[in-house]
């Protein structure tokens, strides 16, 4: 009864180490099938999104770290919670399950079997429930309750997956390698087939130019390439996906950006490849035309203007309003070094002085007349020497006015004697002063041929004065102790300005007026003439009023009054 007693055991147990076959081998290919699918799906995602966007690594490394966290639940969930101890009653009770014609007596031996020993139970009763199943289970395999056919779509699927992921591994095992690094925490790089051979890279250009980025690309050439771009100093701004233009050549690609105003960011995509893994984005830096912060400009006066030797003016506007002859000395401060700066003018051309430190400009010129004027720079910031051209700037020029005299009131002139004393009155001025007045005067005979000598007699000093107004009494005898009836006195003012002349272009004169000299006689005579004229002329002015004064009143009586 021993014997048959172990056989029973045997087969349970064989059983239960059947039963974890079944679970080994079910655990294991649904653990294979979500490696595979999990490999690859991180491959797609780390590979296909995170690597070709340039997300950081560590959402590689979370990614593994979600891999890893879900296998372990696949393990848990679909093998080690199925491997259960071996117990006996459990599995004879799983036997009886299947084999219903055992009527419970497989579980009820393994009870009496266990109990035998301790049991105050009849041994015939024992021994014949022992017998019974023994009998019923004689001709039953228990092992055969274990189906492996519920495991073969299983083992078919993860046969695929494993084959699959195996030829992924060997088509593109630097791949699988970098995944594995990546999801580690490891931050690597997938080998790309798509490789640069050249790109314009760093780029300075002077504002207002296009530039041209131009890519040639080696290994597989794909369709296309994109420009990305996108201001420096605006990290926090998107960038620009702007497509590029595919050359010719077949594997050139170029793009051009218009004018840009400002520092810009740009890398390169095409097919797999990304310029900016590396060194990062390259730079298109905008270089402007230097600047101007500080400007004086010294006003040098003409020394007649400047009589005191003052220091010279200062201003710091570039469009100025000067007196002729003034010498201007501009000095100027840039933002950014200056290479060179040629100063036009007119249809001429000055090179300015450049100071040490590239940024301290200056040169001067002498304002003779008006004229404007403009910069052309050289920047030396750059080291590329970009030129740029500056607005126009404007020097005006207040010509110096030669003087303005003119006798005030009605000048003496007409019939004089020999001792008349000729009062002369003046009006003269000058836009930056007045320097002398001088009467000048001439005396002719009757019947002279030659040209009279003229004699000049300076009035009062004006120096300095813009505007003056003043008398003079001329005694002519007094000048011209020969002086004698039937001589004629001609005569005039003359004034100049502070202003150096030698030409004599710069004297202002005055009308011409005469005294003819006669003896007292005939003065008296033409006087008393003139006061007969005079007073006839006042004589007809008065007839003339009162003839008027008739009409008025004759035009303002009613017509009845004047009947009656």
């Amino acid at each position: 009864m021993q014997s048959t007693n172990m056989t029973i055991e045997q087969q349970l147990r064989q059983t239960w180490k059947q039963d974890r076959r079944f679970c080994h081998l079910r655990g294991l290919c649904r653990c294979v099938i979500w490696l595979g699918l999990l490999l690859l799906l991180g491959l797609i995602l780390d590979w296909g999104l995170l690597f070709k966007t340039r997300m950081p690594a560590a959402l590689s490394l979370l990614l593994g770290i979600g891999g890893v966290a879900t296998m372990v639940w696949v393990v848990w969930r679909d093998w080690i919670r199925h491997l259960r101890p071996y117990n006996a009653k459990r599995v004879a009770l799983e036997v009886e399950a299947e084999h219903p014609e055992l009527m419970s007596s497989l579980a009820s031996y393994t009870e009496l079997d266990a109990m035998a020993s301790g049991s105050q139970a009849s041994p015939e009763l024992l021994d014949a429930m022992r017998d019974f199943a023994v009998q019923k289970s004689r001709q039953l395999k228990f092992s055969e309750i274990v189906d492996f056919s519920q495991v073969k779509k299983l083992v078919v699927y993860s046969a695929v997956v494993l084959l699959v992921a195996a030829g992924v591994s060997v088509r593109w095992p630097d791949h699988i390698g970098v995944l594995v690094r990546r999801l580690a925490g490891i931050d690597t790089s997938y080998p790309i087939q798509t490789k640069l051979v050249a790109i314009t890279g760093d780029v300075v250009v002077p504002f207002g130019r296009t530039v041209e980025i131009t890519v040639q690309a080696g290994g597989v050439i794909p369709d296309d390439a994109i420009l990305h771009l996108r201001p420096a100093e605006g990290e926090s701004q998107g960038w620009m996906e702007l497509p590029m233009e595919k050359l010719d050549n077949g594997f050139s690609f170029s793009r051009k950006v218009e004018s840009p105003e400002r520092d810009m960011q740009y890398f390169v995509t095409m097919g797999d490849y990304r310029s900016d893994d590396e060194r990062g984005p390259f730079r298109i830096s905008v270089m402007r035309a230097p600047r101007i912060v500080k400007a004086e400009l010294r006003l040098h006066l003409p020394a007649y203007l400047n009589p005191l030797n003052l220091p010279p003016e200062t201003t710091d506007q570039l469009n100025v309003e000067v007196p002729a002859g003034t010498r201007i000395v501009w000095h100027l401060q840039c933002d950014k070094a200056v290479a060179k700066l040629a100063v036009r003018h007119g249809d001429q051309s000055l090179d300015a002085v450049v100071g040490q430190s590239g940024q301290d400009v200056s040169f001067s010129l002498t304002a003779d007349r008006q004229f404007t004027y403009t910069f052309a720079w050289t920047e030396g910031a750059s080291g590329e020497d970009f030129d740029f051209e500056d607005v126009e700037y404007s020097v005006r020029v207040n010509r110096d006015a030669i003087p303005r005299i003119t006798f005030a009131g009605k000048s003496p002139s007409g019939p004089a004697t020999v001792g008349k004393k000729t009062a002369i009155r003046w009006r003269a001025q000058d836009d930056h002063g007045l320097d002398k007045i001088w009467l000048v005067y001439s005396v002719t005979t009757p019947g002279q041929s030659d040209a009279p000598q003229e004699q000049r007699v300076q009035l009062p000093d004006v120096a300095g004065r813009v505007v003056n107004e003043d008398s003079h009494t001329w005694t002519p005898a007094t000048d011209i102790p020969d002086l004698t009836p039937g001589q004629q006195i001609s005569y005039h003012l003359e004034a100049t300005d502070q202003k150096p002349d030698e030409s004599g272009e710069r004297i202002a004169r005055s009308p011409v007026r005469q005294l003819s000299i006669v003896s007292k006689e005939d003065y008296m005579d033409w006087f008393r003439r003139q006061l007969a004229e005079r007073n006839e002329v006042v004589k007809q002015t008065f007839l003339l009023e009162r003839d008027a004064s008739k009409r008025i009143k004759q035009l303002l009586t009613p017509q009845g009054e004047d009947e009656r």
